[in-house]
């Protein structure tokens, strides 16, 4: 609530990318130097995506004129294919999990800021006002 008051949520979304990424980048480049880095390092991935939740969430079921419960449970099962999708990958044996699990974040954030920017101010998509 204190954020969407400030911002608006496609600059809220925009941001929390950009911090997934960059998180992504330092868990590749310092994430296994010691526990505590490693920590820090995913630190600003994991706030992103607890601050994404809300405006996406809000975003999302905007674009629907009814059955918002279909689309919330549509979006629900995406989390849980996505999680599954990335459980499955980080456990295929990798040398070093710490630069995998960057090059995940890494990935992730930017693909979605891509495709976020691509799509964000089309016609179709329903703005949310504060």
């Amino acid at each position: 609530l204190l954020l969407s008051s400030r911002f608006a949520g496609g600059r809220i979304i925009s941001v929390c990318f950009g911090l997934i990424a960059s998180s992504g980048f330092l868990m590749f480049g310092v994430g296994g130097v010691n526990p505590w880095v490693f920590v820090a390092a995913l630190l600003p991935a994991s706030i992103a995506g607890s601050c994404l939740r809300t405006p996406g969430a809000n975003l999302m079921l905007e674009q629907q004129k009814e059955d918002t419960g279909s689309a919330s449970s549509l979006m629900i099962c995406a989390g849980i294919f996505f999680g599954s999708v990335g459980m499955f990958l980080i456990s295929l044996g990798w040398k070093d999990l710490i630069k995998v699990l960057g090059v995940m974040n890494v990935a992730t954030g930017l693909s979605s800021l891509v495709l976020w920017l691509a799509i964000s101010g089309k016609p179709y998509i329903k703005q949310v006002s504060r």
